[in-house]
């Protein structure tokens, strides 16, 4: 895996830049769901459980240098007992086996051969009336 990590901080690089689109990638291929697109930057949620909390939170950013993740794990909503502060947040086991997965899901991307472009199909009406 291609990945660059700052021990100062809670943000990760890819340094490839991204086989496809953000969203095919983390929505389709990651299981996360876009919570919101700002300038420049995305976020994506994932529960971990059925439930809606604990969960990933990942904000995604272009940049020139690459692809910046950063992922952390909120416990519970911010507005009751958050957990912001809390270093297990970005760093515990679950946030690296997590950010481990994503990884290893955009390498497998990477690696792939594009599928070949598929011909536009024909509607019945345009193949009844040639």
């Amino acid at each position: 895996m291609d990945l660059s990590s700052n021990l100062t901080s809670m943000r990760f690089l890819l340094l490839h830049p991204l086989p496809r689109d953000i969203l095919s990638i983390f929505e389709k291929e990651c299981g996360y769901y876009l919570h919101e697109k700002t300038e420049g930057q995305f976020s994506f949620k994932r529960s971990m459980h059925d439930t809606r909390y604990p969960r990933f939170h990942l904000y995604v950013k272009m940049g020139a240098d690459g692809t910046e993740l950063d992922l952390h794990l909120d416990q519970q909503h911010p507005h009751k007992i958050g957990n912001h502060e809390k270093e297990w947040a970005y760093r515990g086991p679950h946030v690296a086996q997590e950010l481990a997965r994503v990884g290893a899901i955009v390498d497998k991307l990477r690696n792939s051969p594009t599928p070949p472009a598929q011909k536009p199909k024909k509607s019945l009406l345009k193949i009844l009336l040639s």
